[in-house]
């Protein structure tokens, strides 16, 4: 499992981007969020121009709040249809006023 950090301002959308490989059928997910934490985006953005059945991205996960705090975001790698989880990162992010 990693934890990583992030640091966000109130009332402004932030992104999340993990390393993903869609072809290999593993996918990232949100699956841990507090209510105070909106996600208001979440898609894959391929890395190159080239069109390889292999071509490796990023997952990126938008996300806004109104409320500043610390929060905790958990995301699971794993293929829709098994029940095992590939990898966890944990992000702890912090809502500022500003930053």
């Amino acid at each position: 499992m990693e934890n990583r950090e992030i640091i966000a301002s109130r009332s402004r959308e932030f992104h999340i981007d993990i390393s993903e490989m869609p072809t290999t059928g593993y996918r990232w997910k949100c699956v841990e969020r507090p209510t105070e934490i909106i996600l208001v985006g979440d898609g894959f953005i391929q890395n190159s121009l080239s069109e390889q059945l292999d071509a490796k991205g990023t997952h990126r996960f938008t996300f806004f709040s109104e409320k500043t705090g610390s929060f905790i975001l958990k995301f699971a790698l794993k293929r829709e249809w098994e029940e095992s989880v590939s990898s966890i990162i944990t992000y702890l992010v912090e809502v500022r006023e500003t930053c």
